[in-house]
C-alpha cells in the first residue's frame, strides 16, 4: 500500500446564491450602496441566476445581441 494519496481537484461549481453575491459585489465595487439598494440589486441578479438555471440553453443564445453572437459564433 502506497503512502501517497493523490487527490484530483474537482470544478468549482457555482449556484444560483454565488452568481447574484459576486455580480452584487462587483456592482457595488466602486461605491457602496444603501442596504435596501443592495439588496434590491441582489435580489434581481438572483432572480436572473435561478431563471437562467431554469432555461434551455438555446432560449438564452436568442437573447444575446447580435454583436455578440457575431463574435462568439462567426470565429
Amino acid at each position: 500500500m502506497s503512502d501517497k494519496i493523490e487527490i484530483t481537484p474537482t470544478p468549482i461549481q457555482r449556484n444560483c446564491h454565488d452568481v447574484a453575491v459576486e455580480l452584487t459585489q462587483i456592482c457595488f465595487k466602486k461605491s457602496p450602496g444603501l442596504p435596501d439598494d443592495i439588496s434590491k440589486v441582489f435580489a434581481k441578479f438572483f432572480a436572473v441566476a435561478k431563471l437562467c438555471e431554469c432555461t434551455n440553453y438555446k432560449d438564452l443564445k436568442n437573447l444575446l445581441p447580435d454583436s455578440l453572437k457575431d463574435i462568439l459564433y462567426n470565429e
